[in-house]
């Protein structure tokens, strides 16, 4: 049963990184054709963090183990996403 459940906090932490890598990249992708950038990429960090950590603390339901589980699926879609923004754009890797 427990296994269920932390696999369950994988996904629901992939989700949560899905949304804050998926926003960060929308707004450096703006960023060029706003007039006050400055204000886009603090009104979007505080709404991305607000979102982000309540999050956590929502999947953590009081429980360190299934935080760090979250934080599993948040970190594997960080790789994820950087390898393929990495890869679309032609840059090289490294190891």
């Amino acid at each position: 049963m427990d296994v269920v459940v932390y696999f369950v906090c994988v996904i629901l932490g992939a989700v949560l990184g899905f949304f804050h890598f998926g926003s960060l990249w929308i707004v450096l992708s703006r960023l060029g054709r706003v007039k006050r950038p400055v204000v886009l990429v603090f009104g979007r960090f505080l709404i991305m963090m607000a979102v982000t950590l309540f999050g956590f603390y929502l999947i953590m339901g009081g429980r360190w183990e299934r935080l760090i589980a979250a934080l599993a699926g948040f970190m594997l879609i960080k790789v994820i996403l950087g390898r393929r923004i990495q890869g679309a754009r032609g840059a090289p890797r490294t190891k």
